[in-house]
């Protein structure tokens, strides 16, 4: 609530008297404490009335200045008048067309418009649309349906094990096309994300297909073939490789599933823009990549137990 200036001096002025005069007294000894802070409380109950009646003349007198600018313009006859003869616009076939159009706002300026031409035409009946009660059921479905991050590696601190993407949403000739990819490190995870979302669109008369799937590949941090290699990358860099768990589709999986037994690891040279027309390698890393790569099959062998 706003107050004007010179309420709020005022009020400033009152209390700072009254605390004065008050601690005189208390000093004096003829008035307690306790009573002090009484006055003081019954005094505040009855300053928030007091302060809304002087507010109320500020609030009148800016609704009386509003209805000043308004009022003469709502009164304000229309000096935009039609012709004796001028006829209704029949819309019965439920097309519009303007021909020739021009508009000035004053006798004497020129026109805004010139010779406009515009035509709207009906299009019922040659465009498919979504009932209300579907639209909703589709837009409800759409929000419910996972997107992004879905589970997290609980043996890995801070890899996510297992995503989804809603990435394409398609209406083209009455037909609703949905796509998802969905990916993970564990097929069980896979499997329960994918049911997951084919009932979600399943409840509202979809139909789910599954294609284009690849492998989950799980890491094995005791990998054998691991340590050979970190070993190898020790004794060429003289350094410690960083070795990373990434939430990625890879070959690995696919090889991994027609041969379950395999002991595998992914290396190679750093891309820059994957998956898009800018890709690229680095080819210092492709070098060292390459250094890294003959050293590894002059150092391990065919099978590591």
């Amino acid at each position: 609530i706003r107050m004007s200036p010179i309420m709020e001096v005022l009020t400033g002025i009152m209390i700072a008297i009254l605390i004065y005069y008050s601690g005189t007294l208390i000093a004096n000894n003829e008035i307690k404490v306790n009573n002090f802070f009484s006055f003081i409380a019954a005094m505040m109950l009855a300053y928030q009335p007091v302060r809304a009646l002087s507010t109320l003349n500020m609030v009148v007198n800016q609704g009386l200045s509003a209805a000043n600018r308004i009022l003469p313009i709502v009164d304000t006859k229309n000096s935009i008048k039609d012709k004796n003869n001028a006829k209704d616009i029949d819309v019965s076939e439920g097309n519009i067309k303007f021909k020739n159009v021009s508009f000035k706002y004053e006798a004497n300026e020129k026109n805004v418009l010139n010779n406009i031409n515009l035509e709207f035409e009906l299009l019922e009946n040659r465009f498919q649309t979504i009932g209300a009660i579907e639209s909703k059921e589709l837009i409800n479905a759409i929000n419910e349906c996972p997107n992004g991050v879905f589970e997290m590696s609980e043996n890995i601190e801070g890899l996510v094990e297992t995503s989804n993407n809603l990435a394409n949403i398609r209406l083209i000739e009455g037909k609703l096309k949905i796509q998802c990819l969905t990916r993970s490190s564990s097929e069980n995870s896979k499997d329960k994300l994918s049911k997951i979302i084919s009932n979600i669109f399943e409840n509202i008369g979809c139909d789910s297909k599954f294609s284009g799937g690849y492998p989950g590949w799980e890491p094995n941090l005791n990998s054998a073939t691991l340590k050979e290699v970190k070993d190898s990358y020790i004794t060429l860099f003289s350094s410690e490789p960083k070795v990373n768990v990434i939430h990625a589709g890879l070959e690995c999986g696919i090889i991994g599933s027609h041969y379950p037994e395999m002991d595998m690891i992914s290396f190679g040279p750093t891309i820059l823009g994957a998956h898009s027309p800018d890709e690229k390698a680095s080819i210092s890393s492709t070098q060292k990549f390459w250094r890294f790569f003959r050293e590894i099959l002059s150092n391990i062998p065919e099978k590591v137990n």
